[in-house]
């Protein structure tokens, strides 16, 4: 089988949104994204394993002033899985050396724990 670089067999994610009943214009927030192995080459000689990350966050909306106003918090990777995002082999020119050589395999390293909050405004 030909395998196509940096891109996993199975990628899948799922989302949920709760508005709470009881407290007007709150809402909670989580998913999980999963991917499978992906390999650096078409003979499949580097491999990086697959991960699942969790995420959760909180919406609020409300009028500030007659605008319509969203509050937002999310954590994206939420237990700080360390993982793998993607990997690839290297091409280099003379023009810009790295310190690689072609086809040393190069990790994209994914993202820790984020927290993030917004503020939106409708006017």
């Amino acid at each position: 089988m030909q395998l196509q670089p940096n891109l996993e067999i199975c990628h899948a994610q799922s989302h949920a949104d709760y508005a709470l009943p009881w407290v007007d214009g709150l809402a909670l927030l989580g998913g999980v994204q999963y991917s499978a192995n992906k390999y650096a080459n078409r003979t499949g000689d580097v491999e990086v394993g697959d991960y699942a990350i969790v995420n959760v966050g909180s919406r609020y909306t409300t009028k500030l002033d007659g605008y319509e106003t969203v509050f937002r918090l999310s954590v994206d990777n939420l237990f700080d899985k360390k993982y793998l995002d993607g990997v690839y082999t290297t091409k280099t020119n003379s023009a810009s050396y790295s310190g690689f050589r072609d086809g040393d395999p190069a990790y994209i390293v994914g993202l820790d724990r984020t927290v993030t909050v917004s503020l939106e405004a409708n006017f």
